[in-house]
């Protein structure tokens, strides 16, 4: 498959000949997500099966460039480093990756984006951050350490320590609670007072059982209220591809932080969460 806009695309154009063919076999090799193993012994194994004489440091220099290029992003999960093709359109039936996402994800998610070819389906985790914000390098590669590698390493951090602490909290109460416990019940209204005014949508439309079920869950995090307002500054900063509704919105909860810190937005401690972000 060739994708649409590669002999005239300004960033393949900056790529040295031998790292635009290894991003041509990369389209060929990715999965129906856009994403492939991030070991460069793998890469250069499976990209280039018949060169044995072909040398990881090439192959590791090469992905440095396509990264540099935005045409790929590098990240780790559990110790292991993937790659994933950027503005990955949909090309195959499968709901499922072979490898997961930056959020730990193996499903496969869309969003509608318009290109000079009218409106096309991208997966979701396939968009790059904002422009400006620096890419990572990839682990063993020649690069520079760059805010955005170490950003990613901090959230992914940030989401496992949340993800154990909600773990081990369920384990000791058997079960959550149905509705939440009164010191919470002030920050679940506001929650969702906050979220129906993102979304225009009207005092008088009632949620779903499955969106107030979500919204109790979110309402628990730590900081639900600071990462509500994370969000709502990388969605009012004119950033297109918001989730297409609540529950969707309330279901990749951790990841849609993590994407709006990633894209420079966090907010000065104060003390009471009352303050709206700031872009750093």
């Amino acid at each position: 498959m060739v994708r649409d806009g590669f002999l005239d695309s300004e960033a393949i154009n900056s790529l040295t000949p031998h790292s635009e063919v290894l991003y041509h076999r990369l389209l060929l090799a990715g999965d129906d997500a856009g994403r492939f193993d991030g070991r460069p012994t793998i890469v250069a194994s499976r990209l280039f099966p018949l060169k044995n004489s072909l040398r990881v440091s090439d192959v590791e220099k090469w992905l440095s460039e396509c990264l540099q290029a935005r045409l790929i992003l590098s990240y780790e999960r559990n110790g292991k480093p993937y790659l994933q093709i950027t503005k990955w359109q949909r090309c195959g039936s499968s709901k499922f990756s072979k490898y997961p996402d930056i959020n730990g994800k193996f499903d496969i998610e869309y969003v509608v984006m318009e290109t000079r070819d009218g409106p096309k389906e991208i997966v979701t985790s396939s968009i790059p951050p904002a422009e400006g914000v620096p890419r990572g390098s990839l682990p063993g590669a020649e690069g520079v350490d760059t805010p955005f590698s170490r950003a990613r390493s901090e959230t992914e951090t940030e989401t496992e320590t949340e993800t154990e602490t909600e773990t081990e909290t369920e384990t000791e109460t058997n079960k959550p609670p149905i509705n939440p416990p009164k010191g919470e019940v002030c920050l679940f209204e506001w929650l969702k007072i906050s979220i129906s005014k993102l979304y225009k949508r009207k005092d008088s439309t009632q949620w779903s059982e499955k969106e107030v079920k979500k919204l109790k869950e979110v309402s628990r995090r730590p900081d639900s209220r600071k990462e509500f307002y994370v969000i709502e500054a990388l969605y009012e900063s004119g950033y297109q591809y918001f989730r297409r509704d609540i529950i969707t919105l309330l279901n990749n909860w951790p990841g849609e932080v993590d994407r709006a810190r990633l894209n420079g937005f966090g907010r000065k401690e104060d003390g009471d969460g009352s303050q709206k972000p700031v872009q750093d």
